[in-house]
């Protein structure tokens, strides 16, 4: 069951609109989001997660981590990174 919802959580960070005869991405992130999905849908999201001290993207730890736990670690405001990750995984 824990595979069905891991897998249910990774596909429904993505939705896909047809309008006008093209496909819109739109990507709807949360503190629950592992960082490596996130880094793997929008990967110009990863200076943002450098900035507040991430600096080892590519270690499977840290591609592992939701973002309400690296927020943990790193001391940061999980609501106001959504924001920011949310606004520039949607440019």
């Amino acid at each position: 069951m824990k595979t069905v919802l891991k897998f249910a959580n990774i596909w429904g960070i993505l939705f896909a609109l047809i309008s006008f005869g093209g496909i819109i991405r739109m990507v709807n992130i949360t503190k629950d989001t592992i960082i490596g999905d996130i880094l793997d849908i929008a990967p110009q999201t990863a200076p943002i997660f450098l900035s507040i001290g991430m600096h080892c993207l590519g270690c499977p730890s840290s591609r592992g981590e939701t973002v309400e736990e690296a927020c943990a670690v790193h001391g940061v405001d999980c609501e106001k990174l959504l924001e920011v990750i949310n606004a520039e995984a949607n440019k």
